[in-house]
This record gives C-alpha cells, structure tokens and sequence, in this order.
C-alpha cells in the first residue's frame, strides 16, 4: 500500500522515498521473488512451484485420463534434499508453512484437503537465520548489521515466538560478504526507502550466505533498528530521505511478553534500558493462547550488559515473563558473545 501511495504521487509530480509499485508486486508473490533472485544469481533454496489448480485439472474433466502437471511437480520434488518447507506463495512471517521430513510427506501433504492453494516446496537450509534492512536510494545504500532470530521446534521463524537480538558484526558471519550481495541486490532491483530481508547463514561449505524473501516495505525490523540507534521510527525515516549516515547501533534485543496490566506496562516504562512496549490485542481470537502479547525492544551498551537487562527484566516480571522467551534471548545472546570471542582470537 505504501508503494502505490507513492505510485500516485509521483503520477502529481510529488517527489518520495518509497519501494517501488513493481518491487511490492514482486515480493508481495514468493514464486516472483524466487523468480527475480534466481535470474540476478543470488543464493536462494533450491525450490519447486506448485499450482493448485493445474494439480486437481483431472477433476470435472473426464477427458483428462493422466495429469501430467502432477506426475511432473511431484517428480521434480522427489530430486529436492530433505526436509521441506511447504509455504503459501502470499502471506508472511512464516504464517501456515509446514515443514515436512519426507517426500511421502510432502506429496501426501499437496494431495490432502489441507492444501487448497498454490505452494512453493523449498530445501530447508539449515544455519543461523537473521533479518536485516537496506537503507537508501539509488547510489546510496547502507546494509543495516544483521539481527539474529531465533527459531521454533521446527527450525523456522514464528511471528509470535520469535526473539531477535543483534546486531551480529563478527566476520565469523562473513559481514562484509553480506554487505556487498545486498548492496547489489539493492542496486539491481531499484530498492528506495527501507527494504527488509530474511536470510540464512549455512556454515555448511566454508559458509554462505541464502536470502529467504524480500519485503519492500516497513516491518518489525524497522522499529527495532531504530531503537537500537536511539531513535524513533520517524526520526530515522527523516535520515533516510534527507541521505544521513545512521546512528552507531545499540546491542538490542526484541522479546515478546503475555498480555501485561496497566501498572506492569508503567512499571517496565520506567526502566531506563526499555525503549519501546507495544501491546497487541487480538479481538477475535478463539483460544486463551491467541489473545494478544506484548512485544518489547530493550538494549545495553555491549551483550554482557544486554544479558544484565534480561536478567533484570525476569527478576523484576516473575509472573510476567515466560521462560521459554526468556531461555531463546540468553541461547542468541550466548551465541553473539561467542561469536565476538572467535573473532578477537581467529
């Protein structure tokens, strides 16, 4: 929506930094991102699209005694290495993937009544998962340091679940090789204003790094960089447009908390390493479990003093805090402090 906004401001000759209509359309479909990424030669999972429709075409057609279409996807799935993520080619944030361990599975998965429309079957690509942002207009990029993510029982990311912490600067991640592939990424597709990108870092082969999906647009990313640079989200949109360097980055953590009380909320307020609380209700939900939660970015001048923070946050919100949130931040955390030991001592 913001792209189109942008669309037709331009068309009245009003000047913005925005993604473009065009890269939307193409993130906004994950077989049109795989498409545009496999032609520019970027890293990606070695995939195969399949189309509903094509794949039920024998039904209400009699005529159609063998279908092909099926016979063929299923075959070019069988060649694909275990295990597999089944996704929507819409959606986000990992919202109905399924990640399945066989090809028995998968095909069984395609053929049964929970499938009801297109897919994309991708390799899972085992490593650290990360998000990052690209900053800028054409010319002038600035790759924002990775935030590592952490992941659910199924080795994927889960929008409710999921910690993130960084920002990771150790070569053992090969940052400066990051950098250059979405610099490029940003120049060869056009990007302008905040594009927000999902990878993986494999260590497999001597380590590489895979992009995941492309979104042109503001995300949670967004709010959590601009925190860590002790900023507002509009304050860094203004550095943004007006081409200033970004601030240096805060080590930062994003945690999600249960539904808090008013007074709980006023009381996290008022500790000085909180930067910012959003709490989210949701209205229709059905079970206890979908009610909302309350997502907050905290921050320390270094990971030792990040994990102080955790630390005091559960002592502070015993009732409050749930232990499973709270064990993925000190396992990233762990892994980030390691990293950085490595570094100093190749």
């Amino acid at each position: 929506q913001d792209a189109r906004v942008a669309q037709i401001l331009a068309e009245h000759g009003v000047k913005t930094v925005c993604p473009s209509a065009d890269s939307a359309f193409s993130a906004f479909d994950k077989w049109q991102t795989h498409l545009l990424l496999e032609k520019h030669g970027f890293s990606i999972p070695n995939a195969v699209y399949v189309h509903h429709e094509l794949s039920w075409c024998e039904r209400g057609n009699k005529e159609i005694k063998t279908n092909v279409y099926k016979d063929y996807v299923l075959s070019a799935i069988q060649k694909l290495k275990l295990p597999l993520i089944i996704k929507d080619t819409v959606g986000l944030s990992s919202y109905g993937a399924e990640v399945v361990p066989t090809y028995k599975a998968a095909a069984g998965f395609l053929q049964s009544h929970k499938n009801s429309s297109d897919r994309i079957v991708e390799e899972y690509v085992s490593g650290f998962q990360f998000g990052t942002e690209i900053h800028g207009t054409p010319g002038s990029y600035t790759v924002m340091p990775p935030f590592m993510f952490s992941v659910n029982q199924y080795g994927i990311t889960s929008p409710k679940q999921s910690v993130k912490a960084g920002p990771v600067t150790s070569d053992c991640f090969k940052i400066a090789e990051l950098n250059d592939m979405l610099v490029r990424l940003a120049e060869e597709l056009g990007f302008s204003g905040i594009v927000q990108v999902d990878l993986v870092f494999s260590p497999e082969n001597g380590g590489k790094w895979y992009i995941l999906e492309i979104n042109p647009r503001l995300s949670g990313m967004s709010e959590l960089y601009a925190r860590a640079q002790g900023l507002s989200l509009c304050k860094m949109l203004l550095k943004i447009v007006l081409g200033q360097p970004s601030e240096k980055l805060d080590c930062a953590c994003n945690i999600k908390f249960p539904l808090l009380s008013v007074h709980q909320l006023a009381e996290l307020h008022e500790l000085p390493f909180v930067k910012y609380i959003h709490q989210i209700h949701n209205l229709a939900a059905r079970q206890k479990r979908e009610i909302g939660y309350c997502e907050l970015i905290f921050t320390g001048k270094n990971f030792v003093a990040l994990e102080e923070n955790l630390n005091r946050l559960e002592s502070c919100f015993p009732d409050a805090v749930e232990p499973a949130f709270i064990q993925k931040a000190r396992e990233l955390m762990g892994i980030l402090k390691e990293s950085i030991c490595k570094n100093q001592n190749p």
